[in-house]
């Protein structure tokens, strides 16, 4: 007999070729054993049928597949050609079983009246509206697409740096909604919202009213002088300060934004040494540049209209405005050989 104390004992096995097989013979279980058995099989029964309820569980989604793919030729609206323009973008999803519908909207914001219009909607996709590799391709949207979506008065309102963005709304069968972050929302970083490299889902994309920039047009070194200051100075030009300034395109999904090292060729240096070199950024729209709102030790800079480039000389020049003291200026860069 084996021993009370221990489950397994060595001498249970009539050879050591039962051993090695791992043969635990009957009678190697003790009475105590067989009544733990016997009390563990019942409370088994217990548990079970006490955890028997008839609601029923509902499904637990770990997420939505809803790609949104930009074609890169076409992820803007082209200024230069607005009748012809177009984005293309394409849906990808591989649970088209649990989805009901997909809709896209779209938010316009006018970069001249820096006015945002309501949320229209774009498109209203069902499954049965994707191929059998679960997608939609060569999805258009047109700039008379877009006075459609949210009602602009006509095309001649859209321009050069206007900003659309665009948000997924993914219904599910079971009533839950996957999309986007609200229009009420705060300001959307528009970085974060392009990158959805990392998900299934893709909340939205942002796209812009521009044309197409060569950076060599732009990057380089400059010397940067600011002149004609509306306040400040006493003479008829105007305080005149200059600045070494290094233009580089800017890291965002914008493919016509640039950044340069100053923006106002040193000016408010003058006031306070903390001032000089602050990053200025500004849009490539069609080969003119629109100065972006630009920090100073004294408040924003901001685009005041009429600024340009001139094609053979590569001088450009940005016109500006700090509303903050108020003071208006002009800022020049000449390319340095």
């Amino acid at each position: 007999m084996c021993s009370d104390k221990w489950i397994f004992n060595l001498s249970c096995f009539k050879s050591n070729a039962d051993l090695k097989e791992g043969i635990l013979l009957n009678d190697c279980i003790t009475c105590d054993m067989k009544r733990l058995l016997y009390a563990l099989f019942f409370i088994t029964i217990f548990c079970v049928s006490c955890g028997t309820d008839d609601t029923p569980v509902p499904e637990l989604h770990e997420g939505v597949s809803m790609r949104i793919n930009i074609t890169d030729e076409h992820s803007f609206l082209n200024y230069s050609d607005l009748e012809n323009a177009e984005i293309i973008f394409s849906l990808h999803s591989v649970s088209l079983q649990e989805i009901s519908s997909v809709k896209i909207f779209v938010e316009y914001h006018n970069f001249e009246s820096d006015s945002t219009y309501l949320l229209g909607e774009a498109f209203h996709f069902l499954p049965t509206d994707f191929n059998a590799q679960g997608a939609i391709t060569d999805i258009s949207f047109s700039a008379e697409d877009l006075v459609s979506a949210v009602n602009l008065p006509s095309m001649d309102v859209i321009g050069g740096g206007d900003l659309l963005t665009f948000y997924n709304e993914t219904r599910l069968r079971d009533g839950q909604i996957y999309s986007g972050p609200s229009v009420s929302d705060s300001y959307i970083d528009p970085l974060s919202f392009y990158d959805n490299s990392s998900s299934s889902f893709s909340e939205g994309f942002i796209a812009y009213v521009a044309c197409p920039s060569d950076a060599s047009d732009w990057e380089g070194t400059y010397e940067s002088t600011t002149t004609y200051v509306t306040v400040f100075c006493d003479n008829e030009i105007g305080c005149e300060t200059s600045r070494e300034a290094i233009i580089t395109r800017d890291y965002s999904p914008e493919p016509f934004k640039y950044r340069t090292s100053s923006h106002d060729g040193g000016f408010w240096g003058g006031f306070d040494e903390n001032s000089y070199d602050r990053i200025g950024k500004f849009f490539d729209i069609c080969g003119n540049p629109v100065l972006l709102p630009s920090e100073t030790g004294y408040g924003e800079h901001e685009d005041a209209g009429g600024s340009f480039r001139d094609p053979a000389t590569g001088i450009f020049v940005i016109n500006w405005c700090n509303y903050f003291n108020p003071v208006c200026g002009r800022t020049e860069f000449v390319p340095i050989d």
